[in-house]
């Protein structure tokens, strides 16, 4: 199928987060400046989601909805794309992947406990972790000329202070671009293993690599250690659905799944919004090719 990746769209007026605010809280005195702060797209999503969606519209009624289909639909795509195969009940669904890093946060951690982040990092990262009452630490990455690596040294040691309980892993990481190698990745979750500290991996940009680049996914690289890695995938942004708001939450080892379902059951962010139901199934099953 064919698809116009040159059509503009004008979201300006629409209630747009990335546009709207910056024309009303233009500080620049510049016309026609270009907002680069938001990670969506402004490509229209692919025609078999906006078919779903308009199929679920006509359906007329929006009430509290529950099923399966989004949920197989995430399955076969990470067996097909990354192939890595997950067990049902392994997935806890939530409203997004910051809520659920949140709700990680109290689920696995108490009061002045540090959690350990990698900047120049997405922000949210540190501000969950100060919100609920825990302290940040960061194992700076290098940067050599443009590329950034990791001090695998500055990270075993903060992790291994009594203090730090987690680990946020930013992968593929935002904003530096890296793919971490399948050997970077093993070697941070051995150490996190090793000290007792939980690992949640936010994955969800893996499905936005360059053509000749392969993703691979933490718990698959670190196999040995998976049931210390929390996994977080979501659509979102390789389909451009931000604003439709479903995650997927991966977690291997029963223990670490109950602690965080009773976070997910104590905040009541239980409900899932059947357009991003019907978008997921649509994205995953039928947008392939529109995503390539």
């Amino acid at each position: 199928m064919d698809y116009n990746f040159d059509k503009i769209t004008n979201r300006q007026n629409t209630d747009a987060i990335k546009w709207d605010p910056m024309a009303q809280q233009n500080d620049f005195g510049a016309k026609n400046i270009l907002p680069f702060g938001i990670a969506d797209m402004d490509f229209p999503v692919a025609p078999a989601i906006q078919s779903a969606l308009q199929k679920r519209l006509d359906n007329g009624v929006f009430g509290y909805s529950e099923g399966t289909d989004y949920n197989e639909a995430l399955q076969n795509w990470m067996k097909q794309q990354h192939n890595w195969n997950i067990p049902s009940e392994w997935i806890t669904n939530t409203n997004g992947i910051v809520l659920a890093i949140n709700l990680a946060i109290q689920a696995f951690c108490q009061a002045g406990d540090q959690v350990l982040i990698q900047e120049p990092v997405y922000y949210p990262f540190a501000s969950s972790a100060r919100n609920n009452g825990c302290q940040v630490v960061s194992n700076d990455l290098i940067n050599h000329d443009g590329h950034y690596e990791i001090d695998f040294d500055d990270f075993e040691k903060k992790a291994a202070d009594p203090k730090t309980t987690l680990f946020i892993l930013c992968s593929p990481h935002n904003p530096i671009g890296r793919i971490w190698t399948s050997e970077e990745l093993h070697h941070m979750v051995k150490i996190c293993a090793k000290y007792h500290v939980c690992v949640i991996a936010d994955e969800i940009h893996s499905d936005l690599t360059m053509p000749n680049e392969k993703f691979i996914n933490t718990a698959v690289a670190a196999k040995e250690w998976q049931d210390n890695v929390m996994t977080c995938l979501s659509e979102s942004k390789a389909f451009n659905l931000a604003g439709i708001k479903i995650s997927y939450i991966v977690i291997s080892d029963p223990h670490m799944r109950q602690l965080f379902r009773r976070s997910v059951d104590r905040s009541f962010a239980v409900d899932l919004n059947p357009f991003a139901m019907a978008a997921t199934v649509a994205a995953y099953r039928d947008s392939e090719d529109w995503l390539k």
